[in-house]
């Protein structure tokens, strides 16, 4: 997978902008990663936004928002709206092996998901707004640039859709 895919480095400075941004109601987020260390942050810090950036759209503030980030050794998905800011999280994902992640989200229920190697690792429920705060997705960064939200590590296959796949969906696009 090494031949098809991106090395994202810190010290590179290196991330992707995807402009305009594509999605914002019912979206699924899909992408296989290998990070290559448990990236920054402590278990603690429950934002995804106080990590390092996958696939992100961070605002900043209550801003209807969204991103997918690592760090601590976790994925972590964050959906913010007018008034509420959840993030889930997948919790002990080796380090330098390849991951397949997906992450969901239903506008019209606010339920949203994350699974890791096909299997739904996290489950939540947030807002009902759409989430068109961004302007841009940014994969490799968080997008407000602060600092040390640099991913370190390789991604490939990276696919958006605007509906969230089923469980179903999810296991065959892994595979």
């Amino acid at each position: 997978m090494q031949n098809q895919s991106l090395r994202f480095r810190p010290a590179a400075r290196n991330y992707i902008n995807l402009w305009p941004r594509s999605v914002q109601d019912d979206f699924t987020i899909s992408f296989w990663f290998k990070p290559e260390d448990k990236g920054k942050g402590s278990n603690r810090d429950w934002h995804w936004w106080n990590y390092s950036g996958l696939v992100d759209g961070e605002v900043g503030g209550l801003a209807r928002d969204f991103g997918v980030t690592w760090g601590a050794g976790a994925v972590h998905f964050g959906v913010v709206g007018n008034t509420d800011d959840r993030t889930i999280h997948a919790y002990d994902v080796s380090v330098n092996q390849w991951h397949h992640v997906a992450a969901t989200r239903v506008k019209s229920t606010g339920r949203f998901e994350l699974y890791v190697d096909g299997v739904r690792r996290a489950d939540g429920v947030a807002s009902t707004t759409s989430l068109n705060g961004p302007d841009k997705l940014c994969v490799g960064i968080i997008q407000t640039g602060v600092a040390d939200s640099f991913y370190k590590g390789w991604m490939a296959d990276l696919q958006i859709w605007n509906r969230a796949l089923s469980a179903n969906e999810v296991v065959t696009y892994k595979d």
